[in-house]
């Protein structure tokens, strides 16, 4: 296994960098799927990174009037300090 991944190198190209091209694909998979976004729903992205995903998906979601509950595991440790910094 390479370690740019885990030694911070790949994330220090990618701050800031937001996944939003995603979205649209999950939502219409959602929708395709027949799955209802509710409030009480759970989401886990493994793989998360620094959230450059969550972060637009939560947003548009939230557009939709739903909240569920998003998480994110990863291996970097850097990546997931650097997603709690941005969520605060």
């Amino acid at each position: 296994m390479t370690t740019h991944y885990t030694d911070g190198s790949y994330w220090a190209t990618r701050k800031g960098f937001r996944s939003e091209y995603k979205v649209p694909l999950l939502l219409a998979a959602i929708e395709k799927a027949g799955v209802e976004l509710k409030d009480s729903t759970r989401i886990l992205e493994v793989g998360c990174g620094n959230g450059s995903f969550l972060w637009p998906f939560s947003e548009a979601i939230a557009r939709l009037g739903v909240r569920p509950r998003l998480e994110g595991i990863d291996i970097a440790d850097n990546a997931i300090s650097e997603a709690r910094q941005t969520s605060g």
